[in-house]
């Protein structure tokens, strides 16, 4: 398995009014990296030195939305036809090279700083629902299948997790993570609840097909809303700085998205093993 000696040469500007530049970063690449994997190790090296980090998109990781929009060597999701950065490896490229990214992309989040300094403008707006995530233990087995309950104040979306230990060590304890859509009336009163109360409206809503249900673990929420970029009123100038925002909407909490779904399930799976058996 062979490790690349790479140099990356990226475009860095602070805001629209102040002068950017292309910097260079020299890095060390597994070959069956990623790129956005050899990004994050270059970023975890700028965070450790108090910098800040490159700012990309990136969401399911792979090859199915599409949202990684970086531009590499001057091609839109790098050289390969039709691929994606996520599904782009280092083994393309050769060691000692030198990439280039000199356009720098606005597609670091919902709050994104980059759109910020680069002085764009957003419209925004709610669904009037939450999310609540947590981790549900049930009597029976879910043999890997997911549910999905639609509603009337949104998607109840039951998916498998990893079973886990039990407080004897050895009896297994079955899991699902829970994406369960609520109106943004009813849900911060949801998050009130006790424990018991709370047992009480994931049964009611959960079914009987898995048995007895109880939470496991603490729950989160947030507000599901969307936001896009608004259409500029006039073409930029010939020296406006040498930026772009990704043009498809932003969406937080929204979870009838596959792509929320997997992370919450992953985000209660690493949960549940940093708090050990």
């Amino acid at each position: 398995m062979a490790t690349l000696s790479l140099k990356l040469r990226i475009w860095r500007q602070a805001g629209p009014g102040q002068p950017g530049r292309l910097v260079d970063y020299q890095t060390t690449a597994n070959e069956d990296m990623s790129f956005l994997e050899m990004l994050d190790v270059v970023n975890d090296g700028l965070i450790r030195q108090g910098q800040d980090p490159v700012a990309f998109d990136s969401d399911c990781r792979e090859g199915i939305c599409g949202s990684c929009g970086l531009v590499v060597n001057g091609v839109p999701h790098g050289p390969d036809p039709g691929g994606t950065v996520c599904q782009l490896h280092m083994r393309r490229f050769k060691n000692g090279e030198t990439i280039k990214a000199s356009l720098a992309i606005a597609a670091d989040g919902r709050e994104s700083p980059m759109r910020e300094l680069m002085g764009l403008k957003i419209i925004s707006w709610s669904y009037a629902q939450w999310g609540i995530v947590a981790t549900v233990a049930h009597e029976k087995p879910h043999n890997g299948v997911a549910y999905e309950h639609f509603l009337p104040a949104g998607p109840f979306a039951i998916l498998p997790m990893t079973s886990a230990p039990g407080d004897d060590g050895r009896k297994r304890i079955n899991r699902s993570s829970l994406v369960w859509t609520e109106k943004d009336t009813l849900a911060p009163g949801m998050m009130k609840l006790d424990g018991d109360a709370f047992d009480a409206e994931i049964a009611r809503r959960f079914g009987g097909h898995l048995g007895t249900t109880k939470a496991a673990g603490p729950r989160w929420s947030g507000r599901s809303s969307r936001s896009g970029r608004r259409p500029p009123s006039r073409p930029p100038s010939h020296g406006a700085p040498r930026g772009r925002a990704r043009r498809s909407h932003v969406h937080r909490i929204r979870p009838t998205r596959h792509t929320l779904r997997r992370r919450c399930r992953c985000l209660a799976d690493r949960r549940a093993g940093a708090e050990g058996p």
